[in-house]
C-alpha cells in the first residue's frame, strides 16, 4: 500500500485518484492509534494490486487486535477477511454467524442467491446454471416471525424468510 508523499504533497482532494485518496484516508485513520475501525467499501475503487495489499494490512492490523467492522456488497471480499458475518437485506438482519457457517451452509434464500451470485473463476457465466437458487421464498423456521432471528445451529442464525 504504498503512497509516495510527492504523489500527494501540496494537491488537493479533487487532483488525486480515487485510490489516492482511499489510501490517504486509511492511513490518516490508522495514525490515530485507533482501537476498531468501520471499513465501509474501503476498497471499492482500488485495483486489484492495491486490493490485495489493503486486505493484506487489514488482516495484519486485525492480528495485531485492531477491531474492524468490514461492510462490502463483494461476498468474496467478506469472506477472505471476516470470521463474522451478517447478512442484510432491506436493512434487516437474515442471516448471521460465523463466516464459514454462513458460507458453508447459507440457510436464509437470500443468501443462498447472493452466494450463488458470485462469479467463479474456473466456470463460464453460461455454465452456472444454479446461479439463481435462493430467489425463492423457501420455508423457515417453523413458528418463527418475519425476520425474527432463531438460532439453527450453534451460532448460526437465519431469518424466516416469509
Amino acid at each position: 500500500m504504498c503512497l509516495e508523499p510527492s504523489q500527494v504533497l501540496g494537491k488537493y482532494a479533487h487532483q488525486l485518484s480515487g485510490g489516492q485518496q482511499q489510501r490517504l484516508l486509511i492511513a490518516r485513520a490508522l495514525l490515530l492509534d485507533i482501537r476498531f475501525l468501520v471499513a465501509d467499501e474501503i476498497i471499492s475503487m482500488l485495483d486489484a494490486s492495491t486490493r490485495i495489499d489493503v486486505l493484506n494490512l487489514l488482516a495484519d492490523l486485525k492480528e495485531r487486535g485492531l477491531g474492524i467492522l468490514f461492510i462490502t456488497h463483494d461476498l468474496s471480499l467478506g469472506n477472505y477477511i471476516s470470521e463474522q458475518t451478517v447478512i442484510l437485506r432491506h436493512g434487516r438482519i437474515v442471516e448471521k454467524g460465523a463466516t464459514e457457517k454462513v458460507f458453508g451452509n447459507p440457510l436464509h434464500p437470500y443468501t443462498k442467491m447472493l452466494l450463488a451470485s458470485v462469479p467463479q473463476l474456473h466456470r463460464r457465466w453460461e455454465q452456472t446454471d444454479d446461479r439463481r437458487n435462493g430467489h425463492s421464498n423457501g420455508a423457515g423456521p417453523a413458528g418463527a416471525a418475519p425476520y425474527a432471528l432463531v438460532e439453527v445451529e450453534d451460532g448460526h442464525f437465519v431469518a424466516n424468510p416469509t
